[in-house]
Formats: structure tokens, sequence, C-alpha cells
């Protein structure tokens, strides 16, 4: 993994309760593009998808609602 677990629980709970990467990238205080790529290498990494990207708000899927539990 990348990031240690209450680092991927912070910029998972961030993004769902902004609903916009570039929001919560801002509230982070790092780059919107490094933080599409944290969430596409760990969804990578555990070989699931964790966000719905489709719509206009972000939601998480199935696996990804199981994986913020687990953290």
């Amino acid at each position: 993994m990348i990031l240690d677990y209450d680092l991927q629980l912070h910029y998972l709970t961030t993004l769902l309760r902004t609903g916009n990467y570039t929001v919560a990238a801002r509230e982070l205080y790092i780059s919107q593009p490094y933080l599409t790529q944290i969430i596409q290498r760990l969804e990578r990494d555990l070989q699931l998808r964790l966000v719905n990207r489709s719509g206009r708000q972000l939601a998480l899927t199935e696996a990804g609602q199981i994986y913020l539990a687990y953290l």
C-alpha cells in the first residue's frame, strides 16, 4: 500500500464528504492530480473499484463501502 490506513481513511472520507476531487484536494492541501493518482493506485493495488465516478456526485461502490468500514 502506498499510504498508511489512517491517511487512506482521511483521504477517502474527505473525498466523500466534499463529493469532488478538486475540493477534497484543496482541503487536504495536496494537488487534485495527486489525489486522483492516490485513489487510482489504491484501486489498482486492491484490484477493486472503490469510487463510483459516474454522475455529478462521487459515491463509494459497494466494495468501497466495505473497505471504508475496514479502515
